[in-house]
């Protein structure tokens, strides 16, 4: 998602005239890692595909750096609305993360979304973080859907957000 999503700015960025201002297109992009190997791998990859569309590579480098960050999504503190959001949150269920970060994360999110897997929690963050009107995209178990821990979390989503799609994959090899 990132690369295209890179890509795809730098293009427009281009079609507009405005490829050499490194200072709003470093603004434009926001991703989130914690493994430090993912993520110098991912500024790599970021970089080659903008070097690709014309970039010079050291503003390539550079946007990619400001672009990926190494750290939780969860736990990070944000300036500004998005008006759009994709991701592919780690599954893991609540009762498997290590103490001291599902302490963290408690702090961080409403009680409703730090029950049954983690992937609810970056779904209640995400949607927290959208500007009106925004979009989400998401990959990740829809078991909240139906369980009684999304209950409350769905809830308290009707009347502030609408499902666009709901793409269901049991039977593929996502």
């Amino acid at each position: 998602v990132l690369v295209p999503a890179a890509r795809r700015l730098f293009r427009s960025a281009r079609a507009w005239g405005r490829r050499n201002d490194e200072a709003r297109l470093a603004e434009c992009l926001v991703a989130y890692e914690i493994d430090s190997a993912t993520v110098e791998a991912a500024r790599e990859k970021v970089a080659a595909a903008l070097t690709k569309e014309g970039a010079r590579r050291s503003m390539a480098k550079t946007l990619a750096k400001h672009w990926i960050r190494q750290g939780d999504f969860l736990l990070q503190r944000h300036d500004a609305p998005f008006t759009h959001v994709a991701t592919n949150p780690p599954y893991l269920r609540w009762s498997r993360i290590p103490t001291r970060l599902r302490n963290l994360y408690e702090r961080e999110v409403p009680r409703y979304a730090a029950r049954g897997d983690l992937s609810l929690a970056f779904l209640q963050r995400s949607l927290e973080l959208l500007s009106i009107g925004g979009c989400c995209s998401f990959l990740f178990p829809d078991r909240w859907l139906r369980s009684q821990y999304g209950e409350e979390f769905r809830s308290d989503l009707t009347g502030k957000a609408s499902l666009v799609a709901h793409i269901e994959a049991h039977e593929l090899p996502v």
